[in-house]
């Protein structure tokens, strides 16, 4: 299972790449045996698309230059994160250099990072916002948002990897369930986002809540079935009609209480 999530960079690209590439956070180690000894050679996972990862600021800013276009949002910062022991750091990197290549069509610069720090392995990526092909603009909305989830859902599986299910459940009406079928964002598939989104980085069930709770939700555990309130939406949503069972996501997300 992998969570995505992306933001808009408008100070300094720099800043951003220097963290995502920092040489600390994207070591991997690969083994090499003979019969005498184990030798082991440390690896950057750092990859570039259109731009070289060391030259990327500087690449981005001549793109910039180039379609004059130096003003108001200047890059992107995309994050992908996996469940602790799901995957390894290289296998990671080769997902997230395919996910980059087919979410932005080779059609931005962009540093590929791949952190090993964490339990959880995650990957960093860092768009230009001018396209080095056309010197268009790349346009964050909702529908590129749930384009990131649908290609790194689909990715997993290629992998093997777990992907939560989202079955239509009962009490799902079916314009809910063709809006998403169609890539459409919808109440429900926010909250599902949030939820999976805090699960991953949880590292207990209290922390869930609590993470939960920070970006203004609230439970409701008086009834047969729980509640949950999204604070920007007039009605709560029941976990069940959301073909979320919490406890058993949470097990399956190896949070520990």
């Amino acid at each position: 299972m992998a969570v995505v999530k992306i933001w808009k960079i408008t100070d300094r690209i720099d800043r951003v790449i220097n963290y995502v590439s920092n040489t600390e956070k994207t070591k991997n180690y690969s083994y090499a045996s003979d019969t005498h000894n184990l030798k082991t050679e440390e690896q950057q996972l750092v990859s570039g698309i259109n731009c070289q990862p060391e030259f990327a600021f500087q690449q981005m800013s001549e793109t910039k230059k180039l379609f004059k276009k130096t003003g108001g949002i200047l890059a992107f910062h995309a994050y992908q994160s996996f469940l602790p022991g799901e995957v390894t750091p290289q296998t990671t990197h080769e997902i997230g250099v395919k996910f980059a290549h087919r979410m932005w069509e080779d059609k931005f610069g962009i540093v590929v990072a791949t952190h090993t720090d964490r339990d959880h392995i995650h990957n960093h990526y860092v768009i230009n916002s001018v396209s080095c092909v056309d010197g268009k603009k790349y346009n964050d909305c909702k529908k590129k948002y749930a384009q990131m989830r649908e290609i790194s859902d689909e990715l997993c599986c290629e992998y093997g990897l777990s992907v939560i299910e989202k079955p239509i459940g009962k009490g799902k009406n079916y314009a809910s369930y063709t809006a998403e079928k169609n890539g459409e964002v919808t109440k429900d598939s926010i909250i599902r986002r949030d939820i999976d989104e805090c699960i991953l980085l949880a590292i207990s069930e209290k922390d869930f809540f609590n993470k939960m709770k920070a970006r203004g939700y609230t439970f409701d555990f008086s009834h047969k079935y729980a509640v949950i309130h999204h604070p920007d939406f007039q009605r709560g949503r029941r976990l069940k009609t959301l073909g979320e069972n919490l406890q058993e996501t949470l097990n399956k997300s190896r949070l520990t209480a």
